[in-house]
């Protein structure tokens, strides 16, 4: 913090000292402020105005949740910054918020093309496929893939903002997605004979078994990393999602498992 100088040699103290203030600095430190009030009713309608006039990383709340929650927040209020980390497989972050971060939190969705079956980042999603656009395909495939998305589920947003809420979201719901590897907004992902070192044979096994309803699944390759065809746009079928860490946790080769 502190004041920004032209001239390198004045105190970071000139902020606070009228005597050294003149017109030939600039003070860049970030506002802060603030709020309280006894009723707590008072301090949620406040902070529902701030929330629409300001982004979420500008403001802390202090009113309720856990102790350490409430610690968390006062720190980034105070220091400008985010604790967290990025998870090794996905790419995504993952922010500290007083709880011990064992696991990636980010989302991933398990999709279909009709022959493939894959993991994608929500990002990946350009659209969802609406019956107006799924009556105008000539894509018997296409057509019978799954369900085209309703526009009122979003309740009134374009089907371009399908993938900002999984609580849009439904079992067979019909997709466009982009499915190019290399991506300029993604990592490279691993090759196969990386996952294989870490078991995605004995992952896949019990995928199929259970009929690809279970956790079982990993970000591997995209199936048309070796074709030379764009596939800037490929329609698929969304099958389920949850978390990358529930994706990828240990192989679930347990005694229960054994004994099926």
């Amino acid at each position: 913090g502190g004041a920004i100088f032209q001239d390198i040699t004045r105190p970071i103290t000139a902020a606070t000292d009228p005597a050294i203030y003149s017109e030939n600095w600039v003070d860049r430190r970030p506002t802060k402020a603030v709020v309280y009030s006894n009723s707590h009713n008072n301090l949620l309608s406040v902070a529902e105005y701030l929330y629409e006039s300001f982004d979420n990383e500008n403001i802390a709340e202090l009113i309720q949740g856990k102790i350490e929650h409430m610690s968390y927040e006062l720190g980034r209020f105070r220091h400008n910054y985010k604790e967290g980390k990025d998870c090794p497989i996905c790419g995504g972050w993952n922010e500290y918020t007083g709880k011990k971060l064992t696991s990636c939190r980010n989302r991933l969705l398990e999709v279909s093309d009709g022959e493939n079956t894959f993991l994608i980042e929500p990002e990946r999603i350009i659209r969802a496929v609406g019956q107006i656009e799924l009556n105008t395909t000539d894509n018997m495939v296409v057509k019978q893939l799954g369900n085209p998305v309703e526009m009122n589920r979003l309740q009134g947003a374009s089907l371009t903002k399908y993938s900002q809420s999984h609580q849009h979201w439904r079992v067979n719901d019909i997709l466009c997605v982009d499915a190019r590897d290399p991506h300029s907004l993604f990592r490279k992902r691993w090759n196969e004979a990386r996952w294989a070192a870490y078991g995605s044979a004995k992952c896949m096994e019990l995928a199929e078994s259970d009929g690809h309803e279970g956790r079982d699944n990993y970000l591997g390759p995209l199936p048309y990393a070796n074709e030379e065809m764009d596939r800037r746009e490929v329609i698929v079928r969304l099958m389920k999602w949850q978390p990358c860490g529930r994706f990828h946790s240990r192989p679930r080769w347990d005694a229960r498992r054994k004994k099926q």
